[in-house]
């Protein structure tokens, strides 16, 4: 689990504006399966 990873799926599936860049989105895609603790937020 990475702090990019998180960040961009919080960046994508809410309404806060952070800053992603690549490296952070494609981190995002090889953690999908962290996405049911997005829920949760």
């Amino acid at each position: 689990m990475t702090v990019g990873s998180l960040r961009a799926m919080f960046s994508f599936f809410t309404m806060l504006r952070i800053d992603v860049d690549e490296d952070d989105l494609s981190s995002m895609n090889r953690n999908y399966h962290l996405v049911p603790l997005i829920g949760l937020f």
